[in-house]
């Protein structure tokens, strides 16, 4: 019994010396290993940080939203405006004082004043009415400095720091401001450089006390709008019930529409998400070479272990916990860079759509951190347990004798399941209606890739075969030499695999780089007039005062109306323009066939409309079906009777007659101008500004919207641009490692092509002609597979809001077969080198 015992317990002692050993050489070799631990290192912490990056950028531009919205509204919850039932009445503040759960009641007067800096140099300033304590009650702004001794109060101003510091203005002293079109004299009360007054790049803000705007507008006692807080925890949509009727004629709203917003966002996160997967797919691949060539240099030494005592257990635990350790490390590095990745992208998005260098902090919850973590470690896991598991197979002869690969046939499912993803990515995006078109069409992306990788290696014997003869007449035998490896060797295959997915990824954020570009320019195009122009009472009368303005050669006063509710379906029309049938498309130019343009004059007809075709899909309608929309509190069913393409408010228009516009709406004033200039437009606008200064007007030539929007979907395209990028740079680390394993896996062979006569200038040849050929493969199957990836991502930008037709530039496929031959050529230095540097002895003793 004694003895017994003994030996069990030196059993275990055994296993423990077994393990620490085991230990002890993982950490040396990951050590002497640096270069690939920080290729994987690298990998794993890239693809962590736009894992997260990606989900949680939304809640990070919510917050910036946000912020920006609450700056202009500060804390209030509700807003009382003036509508076209309103005119001639008065707005005051005493109906809402007896509704009851609200916090404050504010009134608010607006209006435009000009400041002149010389004879020829104005600047305008948008005004706001209001008191110092309602401001600070609404939150808007802190007064940086002030005049300490007197009260905000009569014909005193409060002016944006930036502004005041422009033209040479500090505290007391006196301006001159042209406000209802005559010159009056302000004392600058303050400064301020926060909140309400934070530079936006396209107005300068000043502030007035209310009761002095309403009087020198001549409506005394009155305000343009109420802003409205309710008290904590009570109902805004009950209290806007209430106002509602105690304000009858007037509009109530919220002062921001949340569901445009997480519309917005969906079309500005979903890019991001969709670029994350495909590098998750990239780094999936490195990590499984990664591996393989983990497995493939360790075999000798995984033998030992076994021979001694070291269970397929032990050496499986070891294996995956270095993948495991990979992960761990990796994820915790790519919540750092994540959250610099998460500024980067934050920052340069609010730059070019806010114009203006707003001040961004980073939103995110615990869940963002965890799931980034988890899915690193997922990655991980799910990449190296095929390697692991299948040197665990092995048994203890096979792997001394490295034997790692035991060759068996592959039958013909892969290719069969191939051609079936192939078809879904086809023919899933756009095949359904409704909230799950999306879900289908990513679905379509996904099978796109997927099938990709089946059908490498049946691909890649097609196009070898037809460059096989080629190549075996130009480099002799040794062409032949390479070109036979790429249909046997799984590793060029691997490579080929990674290569395609870096190369349609590319080609598919090129393609809608410059497929957008284009599209905004034909939109602008598309618009047969020089400047839009909006005011308020904007009515005949305004019109008539536009068109005998000088440099002025026609002007259209459209009818619109915004973010109009579509029953209750929670979503809402971006724009629901009024038209006269026989003006508008003269000045929109939009893309209508002929049968649409056919049935215009059923606009006059009855309750009739056109929705765009983005639109008609979004609420999964046709012509001939209904459409409910809610109008001045009512319910009206339309009945759709065209479509037509437009990308215009990311598609989001639709158009009804003016004369049920008028009645439904209740709007009997224009929405906007669009006014035709028979001089510089930009010189025209100045004219018009100082024509309208009295009515708000807010006037831009379409040169400039036309810029502006260039240089918000700049930024948003550097930023993806730049996330291909990293994921072709990930695959360029896969296709290192893939070569090495593959010239470990072939070392015997390569020393036999020595040993009976191949010099190392002809080795060297080979390899290059391997790394050329593979690169020229991936090339054309990475350009198909973006071809088709391109046909699916169409449909997610038109689920997204964002109808975009895309169309792939066919001298893009020479520039990606050339890209994919030099990534492949450069990767094939290094096992070119070791080749080199082999010596014949060593090489066949490894074996």
């Amino acid at each position: 019994m004694y003895a017994g015992y003994r030996s069990e317990r030196d059993g275990i002692c055994q296993e423990d010396t077994v393990v620490k050993v085991m230990i002890g050489y993982l950490l040396k070799n990951l050590w002497e290993k640096k270069g690939r631990t920080l290729l994987l290192l690298l990998s794993v912490s890239l693809v962590a940080a736009l894992f997260f990056a990606s989900s949680a950028i939304g809640l990070t531009f919510s917050d910036i939203f946000m912020n920006r919205v609450r700056q202009v509204i500060g804390n209030a919850d509700l807003t009382v405006t003036r509508e076209a039932g309103s005119a001639g009445k008065s707005l005051t503040v005493h109906p809402a004082l007896n509704v009851d759960g609200l916090e404050y009641v504010i009134p608010q007067s607006g209006g435009v004043a000009t400041f002149k800096k010389s004879w020829k140099e104005s600047k305008q300033l948008a005004i706001t009415g209001i008191s110092l304590e309602d401001a600070s009650r609404m939150q808007l702004f802190t007064v940086n400095s002030r005049m300490s001794d007197t009260q905000f109060d009569g014909m005193k101003v409060i002016l944006a720091q930036k502004f005041a510091d422009e033209n040479g203005l500090a505290v007391g002293d006196t301006v001159s401001l042209v406000f209802q079109n005559s010159p009056m004299k302000f004392k600058v009360f303050g400064v301020c450089d926060n909140g309400f007054f934070t530079e936006s790049g396209l107005t300068a803000n000043a502030v007035f006390p209310q009761e002095t705007i309403a009087s020198l507008s001549g409506e005394k006692g009155t305000a343009t709008s109420i802003w409205i807080k309710v008290i904590s925890g009570a109902s805004v949509s009950d209290a806007k019930t209430a106002l509602e009727k105690a304000y009858p004629g007037f509009k109530v709203s919220e002062p921001f529409d949340m569901g445009a917003m997480m519309s917005q966002l969906d079309s500005l996160t979903m890019p991001f998400m969709m670029m994350t997967i495909l590098v998750a797919f990239m780094s999936i691949f490195i990590i499984y070479s990664s591996f393989r060539v983990i497995a493939a240099e360790r075999l000798p030494v995984i033998g030992t272990f076994r021979s001694i005592g070291a269970t397929r257990k032990m050496t499986d635990v070891i294996l995956l916990g270095e993948s495991m350790l990979y992960g761990v490390v990796g994820g915790g590095i790519g919540l750092g860079l994540g959250l610099i990745v998460l500024r980067v992208i934050a920052q340069g998005m609010t730059s070019s759509m806010l114009s203006t260098d707003f001040a961004v902090s980073v939103k995110y919850t615990p869940g963002h951190l965890i799931g980034a973590f988890l899915f690193a470690l997922v990655i991980c896991f799910a990449s190296s347990i095929v390697p692991i598991l299948k040197v665990s197979r092995l048994p203890v002869k096979d792997i001394i004798l490295n034997t790692m690969e035991k060759t068996k046939k592959r039958g013909n499912i892969r290719y069969v399941l191939g051609i079936l993803l192939i078809a879904c990515a086809v023919f899933l995006p756009g095949s359904v209606r409704g909230p799950a078109s999306l879900a289908f069409s990513m679905a379509g992306m996904l099978s796109g890739m997927i099938a990709t990788i089946l059908l490498v290696p049946l691909l890649t014997r097609l196009l070898v075969f037809l460059l096989e003869r080629v190549f075996t007449v130009v480099f002799g035998n040794v062409g032949g030499l390479a070109t036979k490896s790429l249909r046997e060797n799984q590793n060029v295959l691997n490579n080929i695999v990674m290569l395609a997915i870096g190369i349609s990824t590319l080609l598919l954020i090129n393609t809608i780089s410059g497929n957008v570009a284009t599209e905004v320019g034909n939109v602008y195009s598309r618009f047969h007039f020089d400047i839009w122009a909006e005011a308020a009472s904007m009515d005949r009368v305004m019109e008539q005062r536009i068109l005998a303005a000088d440099g002025i050669e026609d002007a259209y006063g459209l009818y619109t109306s915004y973010n109009v509710q579509v029953g209750k379906t929670g979503k809402s029309i971006t724009e629901l323009d009024g038209i006269d049938r026989n003006r508008y498309f003269d000045y929109f130019d939009y893309d209508v066939p002929a049968e649409t343009k056919a049935v215009l004059p059923l606009l006059e007809d009855g309750r009739n409309i056109i929705l765009t075709t983005s639109l008609a899909k979004g609420f999964n309608v046709g012509i001939g079906d209904s459409i409910t929309l809610k109008l001045n509190e009512r319910d009206r069913s339309y009945k759709v009777v065209g479509l037509f393409d437009c990308l215009m408010n990311n598609g989001s228009i639709a158009l009804i007659s003016e004369r049920y516009f008028k009645l439904d709406t209740g709007i009997t004033a224009y929405g906007r101008f669009n006014i035709r200039t028979s001089k510089d437009a930009a010189d025209v606008q100045k004219s018009l500004e100082t024509l309208l200064e009295r009515y708000f007007p807010s006037i831009i030539t379409i040169r400039e919207m036309e810029r502006q929007n260039r240089v918000a979907n700049d930024g948003m395209f550097v930023l993806l641009k730049s996330f291909s990028v990293l994921a072709m740079l990930i695959g360029l680390i896969g296709v290192v490692n893939n070569l090495l394993v593959g010239f470990i896996q072939r070392r015997r062979f390569f020393a036999m092509m020595r040993s009976v006569g191949m010099e190392k200038k002809q080795l060297r040849t080979m390899i290059f002609l391997e790394a050329a050929t593979g690169g020229i493969v991936g090339g054309l199957i990475g350009s198909g597979s973006g071809f088709v990836l391109i046909g699916a991502c169409s449909h997610v930008l038109t689920d997204i809001n964002l109808p975009i037709r895309l169309s792939m530039d066919p001298s893009q496929v020479l520039l990606m077969v050339a890209g994919g031959m030099l990534t492949m050529l450069v990767a094939s230095l290094s096992p070119v080198v070791k080749g080199s540097k082999m010596k014949l002895v060593d090489a066949l003793k490894y074996e």
